[in-house]
């Protein structure tokens, strides 16, 4: 979805079109060799611009990872296909040199990177808010608890644990949001809502059950999880009047998409384990809480 918005803006900007590369998908094999879960293509639940790039399109050595040879691939790319476009890769939580590289930008690019960061699509907001609509219209369940969650002071809870745990590498660099931060985020919630009702969200449902208390009503929502649906979950998040989210970007696009003017978001704090730049990551009016 960053990356989306990251290229929908340049595109924008440019007025030209935006084509989306799925070949790096196709690799699961070095996924795996990775350690990665392996992911499919979803935006298609959105009513977003969709349109694919053909294999003729794409730099010749767009997949090859890494930024370190960024400069080298790129020269080769250009020897090998004069006319492809130009490879543009994000650097790491540098927000001012990415935001360099696409102000300078030609309009025929290859992104590559996560650009999660609303200031690569910031000029845009009004489009991706309303390109990230729903192709489907709620029902059974999902419509229930839409319902409930419009007629109640309503806050979600977005738990994002089991990858963070045991994952090699994303345990060694993401914060892992505890019983501490949610309890805490409980309690500050009860304190500015009155009659709060919680809708608890997440990928470990049977932690949370044990380990998350109040006094007020408390939903676990979990239908949607290892379906076809699961993202419902966004929908119904954002339809929540508040939100206490993980540092996840499942949640964090959920709370974006919340459009209640007073809305309260509670963020973690620090969102990564190591001492990194995340300057943007947090949107201005939302409330960092130590974890």
């Amino acid at each position: 979805m960053f990356q989306y918005a990251a290229g929908r803006a340049l595109s924008e900007k440019h007025h030209v079109p935006l084509k989306l590369d799925l070949s790096y998908l196709k690799r699961e094999w070095l996924e795996r060799l990775k350690g990665n879960p392996i992911r499919h293509y979803s935006l298609n639940i959105f009513n977003i611009q969709e349109d694919f790039a053909k294999t003729s399109e794409l730099p010749p050595l767009a997949w090859f990872p890494g930024t370190r040879l960024a400069k080298t691939i790129n020269c080769v790319s250009k020897l090998m296909a004069p006319n492809a476009p130009t490879i543009i890769r994000e650097i790491p939580f540098n927000l001012a040199k990415n935001i360099t590289q696409l102000h300078n930008a030609s309009s025929h690019i290859y992104l590559d990177g996560f650009w999660q960061n609303e200031e690569y699509f910031r000029s845009i907001r009004e489009i991706i808010l309303r390109e990230f609509t729903f192709t489907s219209e709620l029902e059974g369940r999902n419509l229930e608890l839409a319902n409930q969650i419009t007629a109640t002071n309503s806050i979600s809870i977005h738990i994002r644990r089991k990858e963070y745990i045991q994952h090699p590498v994303h345990s060694r660099f993401f914060s892992q949001c505890g019983q501490k931060y949610f309890q805490t985020c409980i309690s500050f919630m009860e304190q500015q809502i009155v009659d709060p009702h919680f809708f608890v969200f997440g990928d470990d449902p049977k932690w949370a059950k044990k380990y998350l208390k109040s006094k007020h009503p408390i939903t676990f929502v979990e239908h949607n999880l290892k379906t076809n649906h699961y993202y419902e979950d966004i929908r119904l998040t954002s339809l929540c009047q508040h939100n206490i989210i993980s540092n996840s970007t499942f949640c964090w696009w959920a709370a974006y998409f919340n459009q209640n003017p007073q809305k309260i978001v509670l963020a973690p704090k620090p969102w990564f384990k190591a001492k990194i730049n995340n300057t943007g990551l947090i949107q201005p009016s939302w409330i960092e809480i130590g974890i």
